[in-house]
């Protein structure tokens, strides 16, 4: 931000980012909510953060607008970039979701976000000149794999029967859930149904649960996809699971669905 508007902000009471702001917003056409927080005071000018800055910010400062510099990057309000140079950044986010093994998660919760909304920032930033991300649904179902995998190291093959066997009940509460949290952002990452097609395949590919079992990979996919059945064409009710077989199937079983 200039001298110029700098002090034409305190004459007007404003502050330096609403200052910023407003003539980001007159010399881009941007989106003022974003500006307020997501470009970086350098001395006494306001300039856009470099990718390294918003993972910092979105790493160390635990609120929600530690968000806006990486959505600003993923969704080009900055400035244009390749779509490679977009899915790298992404796959430090990525990378963000999947180091943090805590319980509660708060910068995983703070990049799958990030993710999520620079995905449909037409809706969750309408009008404000964003392009959504299209790869949000690779990070996701990398996230996904890579939990589930994680899962696996060992015996069984379904992600949720061994995670729910092998840890302690604490424990498995919180991976069981982090874990059908992944494959809830799988689906919902994006916009023209790749996730719902994914959970879909889970199923076809997979098997109901037997007797005894205590958690199945086959129920948490047909949980989230008959929860959510605005996800599928009303023409064709066929590609949702059967409630019925549901219900039979997967009585007990953890997560609850």
């Amino acid at each position: 931000m200039s001298r110029t508007v700098l002090a034409a902000a305190l004459v007007l009471g404003l502050s330096p980012a609403d200052a910023a702001a407003q003539e980001w917003r007159e010399r881009e056409g941007g989106p003022p909510a974003i500006a307020r927080s997501a470009l970086v005071l350098d001395g006494d000018e306001w300039r856009t953060p470099t990718p390294e800055e918003a993972l910092r910010r979105l790493v160390e400062v635990p609120s929600g607008e530690a968000r806006d510099p990486a959505f600003g990057i993923l969704t080009q309000w900055f400035e244009p970039r390749s779509r490679a140079e977009l899915d790298a950044f992404a796959g430090s986010l990525v990378a963000l979701i999947l180091e943090d093994d805590s319980e509660f998660g708060s910068i995983r919760t703070r990049a799958s976000l990030t993710l999520h909304l620079a995905a449909h920032s037409e809706k969750s930033r309408p009008g404000e000149g964003t392009t959504p991300y299209e790869g949000a649904f690779d990070a996701f179902r990398t996230v996904y794999e890579t939990f589930r995998a994680r899962a696996l190291v060992g015996d069984g093959d379904d992600p949720f029967d061994v995670l729910r066997r092998g840890v302690t009940a604490g424990e498995a509460t919180w991976r069981l859930l982090r874990l059908r949290s992944a494959l809830y952002d799988l689906l919902v990452s994006d916009p023209d149904g790749r996730g719902r097609d994914y959970l879909v395949s889970l199923i076809e590919d997979g098997e109901p649960p037997e007797p005894g079992d205590v958690g199945s990979e086959w129920c948490q996919a047909s949980y989230l996809l008959l929860k959510g059945e605005d996800w599928f064409d009303e023409d064709d009710p066929t590609a949702l699971p059967d409630p019925d077989a549901y219900r039979r199937h997967c009585r007990g079983q953890w997560p609850r669905p």
